[in-house]
């Protein structure tokens, strides 16, 4: 017979160890962040997250109203080194970030840098 009592002290343990909650929830695939975080999107880092603030998509739901023609004059706009992305995708994956629906976007993201 397996002793079940093995997982408690195991799971106090990573708290003693310098584990965060934030890092637990991550370890359970429970998604806590904000709205506000675009990064989230697969394709977008700080400097086009700060780029889309700047011309007021700021959430995910705005981003998800967003033509990709919208994205892709902003990234042109912004200069020669934005100009290399490809935002057909990202309002779709903001879709799902602002819906909730967290395991359908990461398989998504997995699935396409599989096939990238």
């Amino acid at each position: 017979m397996k002793n079940i009592s093995y997982g408690l002290p195991l799971f106090f343990s990573w708290i003693f160890i310098g584990i965060t909650a934030q890092k637990l929830k991550a370890l359970f695939l429970v998604k806590d962040v904000a709205e506000s975080d675009l990064t989230v999107i697969d394709g977008i880092g700080p400097n086009i997250q700060r780029l889309f603030f700047q011309n007021g998509i700021k959430t995910w739901e705005a981003l998800s109203a967003c033509s990709v023609q919208k994205c892709q004059a902003l990234l042109d706009a912004a200069g020669e080194n934005y100009k290399m992305h490809d935002p057909k995708t990202w309002p779709s994956q903001a879709r799902m970030a602002h819906s909730g629906q967290w395991k359908k976007l990461k398989r998504w993201q997995k699935k396409q840098s599989i096939t990238t």
